[in-house]
């Protein structure tokens, strides 16, 4: 009777360590199974973030190529009308009436404008985007043509021009330069993302703070215009809508910006070769 007795609290101990290692156990696959979750919900929201910078970029890409290929449908019918005109060789006069690359360079700026607001959704509040070509004209940049798309009309920027700000545009500048002259000395695409941050961006006037929330630059180094010597110029736009311009997504800007930059450039050559 007493071994027997001995027993039982023996028993008894092993089946309380039994239904603590139960429920032990259960905590843990209960644990498990959050952890599991939480980590395919991450991996679930990567993933669908990755699928729509690919859907993004993709239609960049295509929006890119629909754009290029309506400049030069048109170009090609300005061609053809002057051609049929006369079967015989235009004079200078003639050919740069019938190229206009002045014009076209508003062209150029107003699909840049365009295209990038189409990427902006439906929904989002009402948003502008300028875009502008800076040249380097006696150490300094300065802009030479513009488009504003909400206005629909060349609107150059004016600041390189205010002798208040026109220091911080000396290429020279390496202490405090604008974040234009920062893309031409670096020789590389330049984004900003919140231009609210003074780390990332310097404001000249309160004002700009209400329209101009993001900023891309795109270094153009042996751009010719304006006078024969291959000078240093960029092409810039910015935008009302904070975060447009981010890392992320800096190789399609890239593309895109490349493309009109060389556009551009065309045209102020073709100015040159006609004496414009």
């Amino acid at each position: 009777m007493l071994a027997f007795g001995s027993i039982l609290p023996v028993s008894n101990d092993w089946a309380i360590r039994g239904r603590i290692c139960v429920i032990l156990a259960w905590l843990f696959w209960e644990l498990f199974g959050y952890l599991l979750a939480n980590s395919l919900k991450v991996a679930l929201s990567e993933y669908e973030a990755e699928i729509d910078r690919i859907k993004r970029a993709t239609r960049m890409y295509v929006d890119l190529v629909e754009a290029l290929n309506h400049l030069v449908a048109g170009r090609m019918h300005d061609i053809s009308l002057g051609m049929s005109e006369r079967s015989v060789a235009q004079s200078v006069k003639q050919m740069r009436e019938i190229l206009r690359p002045d014009w076209q360079v508003r062209v150029l700026l107003e699909s840049l404008t365009i295209l990038l607001s189409s990427r902006v959704k439906q929904h989002a509040t009402r948003h502008n985007f300028r875009a502008g070509i800076y040249l380097r004209q006696h150490g300094h940049m300065e802009p030479i043509a513009g488009y504003n798309w909400q206005t629909k009309v060349p609107d150059p920027f004016t600041s390189p021009l205010d002798p208040r700000f026109r220091r911080f545009f000396d290429v020279n500048n390496h202490e405090n330069p604008s974040f234009l002259v920062k893309c031409v000395q670096s020789g590389r695409l330049m984004l900003v993302d919140d231009c609210s941050d003074p780390a990332k961006f310097m404001y000249f006037h309160d004002q700009q703070g209400e329209y101009l929330k993001s900023i891309a630059a795109y270094p153009i180094s042996s751009f010719m215009g304006q006078s024969r010597p291959q000078v240093e110029a960029a092409l810039i736009v910015d935008t009302t809508i904070k975060g447009y311009f981010n890392e992320e997504e800096r190789e399609q800007f890239e593309i895109l910006l490349a493309e009109y930059a060389c556009r551009l450039d065309l045209e102020y050559r073709l100015q040159l070769l006609f004496g414009m």
